[in-house]
Parts: C-alpha cells; structure tokens; sequence
C-alpha cells in the first residue's frame, strides 16, 4: 500500500493541520504512516510547529514530533 494521501488545510506560525484525505482502500492512513508524515512535513518546513491532523472520523489529533523530522508520539487535541 502507498504512503498517506492528506493535504494541508491549515498552518501559521504555530501549527501545521492537515486533512486525511484517502482513500484508505489505496493510501495508508496518516495514522498508519505517522513517521512518514513527520519526515515530510519537516522537510516542507514544519520546524517547531505543532503537527495536527484530522483523521478518517474527523477527529484532531496531534503527531509530536522533535523539531528535527523524528515522529514521537500521538497526543490527543481536545477541540
């Protein structure tokens, strides 16, 4: 199965929020793919940024990270 298919809905100075897009019957989720989304990001400039994302049922979730392309861990935003 292919990466993750999700485009950028939102970014500033703080944060990064892209939208899981799909379909997951040909693309990994961005859940499925976090390390591979991390590294992309980081290399379209995220920076420091906060990473989130809304996933397949719409939810937010964020993907830390370190700042240097590295997936952490998955942290839960509240909305």
């Amino acid at each position: 199965m292919i990466k993750s298919n999700y485009l950028r809905a939102y970014s500033d100075e703080e944060r990064v929020v892209l939208r899981d897009i799909g379909p997951w019957d040909m693309y990994r989720t961005i859940t499925n793919d976090a390390e591979n989304v991390v590294k992309q990001e980081h290399e379209n400039g995220l920076g420091d940024r906060k990473l989130i994302y809304y996933d397949s049922d719409g939810d937010l979730t964020e993907l830390a990270h370190d700042g240097a392309g590295n997936f952490k861990r998955f942290s839960y935003v509240s909305n």
